[in-house]
């Protein structure tokens, strides 16, 4: 077990699987493959890890989320991030990531605060490492800096935020910008 000030994860030779909490926020990360292993540990065990999923925390908070919340977290290659593309957006591509949000978030909350006494399910998200690590060589990108994107991208897919028109795609996009200035990642647009 590996605890740092912000972060505690379990993690052994004989398993693909991480756990961590960051605040309210319990987050579950497989690995389909464990050649990712390294990469997985690389990733959060850094700071801007933490910092992005404490930035959604306070978005949460903001958003009337005051409870104990679980989020899911696929990491994988391109072949089976196709599959999943084909099965759910009927694309034959792969893609770095795909949000799938919870209806917990969506269901009408009792008063003005929306705190519940269960743990909510944010949501799910699958990420290809692979066209991850291929669009950060191909663009010249940090690879980590470009997961966290890539990362946060999907995290505000799970909360509601899309890019279906010029006006949500432009207000998504500055929200990400200014998240990941604030952790030292630069503009990635």
């Amino acid at each position: 077990m590996k605890v740092n000030n912000y972060l505690n994860y379990k993690f052994s030779e004989n398993n693909s699987f991480a756990s961590i909490s960051i605040g309210k926020l319990f987050v579950d990360i497989q690995l389909l493959y464990v050649e990712f292993r390294e990469t997985l540990v690389n990733l959060i065990n850094n700071e801007k890890f933490e910092k992005i999923i404490t930035n959604i925390s306070k978005l949460l908070v903001e958003n009337g989320y005051d409870s104990e919340i679980y989020l899911s977290i696929l990491l994988t290659d391109n072949k089976y991030i196709i599959k999943i593309n084909k099965n759910f957006r009927k694309k034959t591509s792969p893609t770095n990531i795909i949000s799938f949000p919870s209806n917990d978030l969506n269901y009408p909350k009792s008063g003005k605060n929306r705190k519940l006494e269960k743990l909510l399910h944010f949501g799910d998200i699958v990420i290809s490492l692979e066209k991850v690590l291929s669009e950060s060589k191909k663009e010249n990108k940090n690879f980590k800096n470009h997961f966290y994107h890539i990362l946060l991208h999907g995290l505000l897919h799970l909360l509601g935020y899309d890019h279906n028109d010029d006006e949500s795609a432009k207000n998504m996009e500055d929200l990400e910008v200014s998240i990941l200035n604030s952790i030292g990642i630069d503009n990635p647009y």
